[in-house]
């Protein structure tokens, strides 16, 4: 028989941002809510210090715990299980510190404790600031973000700079701005895809790849029955099955550190021969396949392989 503690799935709720961001103050305003706090055993989580601490006193009657972990060495799956243990809670706010890698945390929970939102903040007036000097770790805070909250904007402001840097990371992450005067605006600018899903044959130019492999793996859906032309290198070694192969690119998502070769499945029903390591252009038909880690995925069926020279910049951006 399974133990107490793991005979039920607690949600946990992510605040992540750099110190300053407004994480602490949102949890306040969440904390003296009664309808969030809902009368649960609420453990809080913090692991970084700021201006802003815990208003333990305006939480009121609500059960709110409070832990501190301000190293990340100590941040470990064994110690959040003394936590789940110790205080047996049925809500989890964690407010992780910016400096952190997000991996780091999301490989230490529990196995019980189940993600439900991840919400980033973000300072506007240092947002420029930290886009260029620590890009990798704003793109780790966007990347999987449900949603994004821009405080202190201002009317002089241009929501197009945070719009596109939210939407290089993630095409499903709500944006919020919290004005000056207090109001809330909601992001609703639209993200036309520099091609036409509608076109009888979607054909890609180099430069659309990275977000076309972004929006068919957000949305395999919309492509089925699809066909496709496009160039990418083809990978077949140590994949099972002589008409299987996988073609692609490389993508640079944030930066350097981050370049990833990132394909698409193909089943080839050409009558040419698949070749490893080799620059191709297919075209062939989206259909939907199986895998047993990701489950439904899209899959080319590939009707013509045309080998050409490799081009000069093989990178696929978002810029």
């Amino acid at each position: 028989m399974l133990n107490r503690k793991w005979n039920r799935q607690v949600p946990v709720y992510l605040l992540t941002g750099f110190l300053g961001s407004g994480k602490t103050s949102f949890l306040n305003e969440s904390m003296s809510e009664s309808e969030f706090a809902a009368g649960e055993r609420n453990l809080c989580i913090f692991t970084e210090s700021g201006r802003i601490q815990p208003d333990t006193e305006s939480f009121g009657d609500e059960e709110v715990i409070i832990e501190t972990v301000s190293s990340k060495d100590n941040f470990t799956k064994e110690y959040l299980e003394l936590l789940n243990e110790k205080h047996m809670p049925e809500k989890i706010l964690i407010e992780c510190n910016g400096m952190w890698e997000l991996s780091a945390v999301y490989n230490s929970l529990p196995d019980n404790w189940i993600i439900v939102q991840e919400m980033t903040f973000i300072d506007s007036n240092m947002f420029a600031v930290f886009n260029v000097n620590m890009r990798n770790l704003v793109y780790d805070k966007l990347k999987y973000a449900d949603m994004v909250i821009f405080n202190r904007v201002s009317d002089k402001m241009d929501p197009m700079e945070f719009h596109k840097a939210v939407r290089t990371a993630s095409r499903s992450a709500q944006i919020i701005y919290e004005m000056t005067d207090g109001t809330i605006k909601v992001d609703e600018i639209e993200d036309p895809l520099p091609f036409d899903v509608e076109a009888d044959i979607i054909t890609l130019e180099d430069r659309d790849y990275a977000y076309w492999y972004r929006d068919i793996m957000a949305e395999a859906s919309k492509y089925k029955g699809k066909e496709m032309s496009f160039a990418g290198m083809i990978k077949s070694k140590g994949i099972k099955g002589e008409d299987k192969f996988v073609i692609g690119r490389p993508v640079m998502t944030c930066c350097e550190e981050d370049i990833e070769f990132m394909g698409v499945r193909c089943q080839n029903k050409s009558s040419g021969s698949v070749v490893h390591n080799k620059w191709a252009r297919v075209t062939g038909r989206i259909a939907m396949g199986k895998s047993r880690q990701e489950g439904e995925v899209p899959v080319l069926v590939v009707s013509d392989i045309e080998y050409t020279d490799m081009p000069e910049n093989i990178l696929a951006t978002f810029y």
